[in-house]
This record gives structure tokens, sequence and C-alpha cells, in this order.
């Protein structure tokens, strides 16, 4: 069993951690605003899908420390104009944990692997 940072409980963020949640993992979430966290902590459910409930077990916090401190994977699901900033607030917390990059499209024109690289000094 493994734990799980998902960075970013929108719709598709939702789903991988529904997903990998069902294969026995931990799953933590971050939201960007505390209203998302209460609807996933509270309800189990995201905003974004209609008529679906999360497990229980799945957790949503609005502080990224508490989401990635003790991962062993960090899954990025936000939006492509976003990865830049959210890996300058993970590199205090990074500890060489495996990323998964699940988010589409370019950061000005730079291959979003690239600038997790350079964000997180990964090669």
């Amino acid at each position: 069993m493994k734990n799980v940072a998902i960075i970013g409980c929108g719709s598709f963020g939702t789903a991988l951690a529904h997903v990998i949640n069902s294969k026995g993992h931990n799953i933590k979430m971050y939201g960007y605003t505390i209203e998302e966290c209460e609807l996933i902590n509270n309800e189990h459910r995201c905003k974004y899908i209609d008529n679906y409930h999360l497990d229980e077990s799945i957790r949503c916090f609005n502080n990224i420390e508490d989401v990635v401190i003790d991962s062993d994977y960090i899954v990025l699901v936000s939006p492509s104009y976003s990865i830049k900033d959210l890996c300058k607030k993970i590199r205090s917390y990074y500890s060489n944990q495996k990323i998964i990059l699940a988010s589409k499209g370019l950061d000005n024109g730079r291959f979003l692997s690239e600038v997790i690289k350079e964000e997180l000094n990964v090669y």
C-alpha cells in the first residue's frame, strides 16, 4: 500500500483518486479552496461530477504540506499554467517521491516535464 498525493481535485484528479484508491492505496488530495476540500471530506463528492460519491478514506487538504510530506507518489493533475507555482510550493517538502504528470499542455511553450525537472531539481 502506497501513500499517494493528488494535486488537484477537479474531475480528472477525483477520477484518478477513485481508481488509485480502489487498488488499495491511501489517497490525500490537495484542493485549491477550502470549499472544495470540505465537499470532498464531508460529502465525499467532487463539485464537477454529479451523482458520484468518493470512498470516505479519501481526504482532501488545503495545505500542500499535509498532502506531500509523507507521500510515496505525487500525481500532478492541475492545469498546465499552475504547474510551475505548484512545484515551487512542493519543493520544500519534496524528498524524491515519484512524480506522475497527469496534466496536459505547455507552460510558455515548454513541456511540463521540463518545468517540473527544473523547479524540483529532478533529473
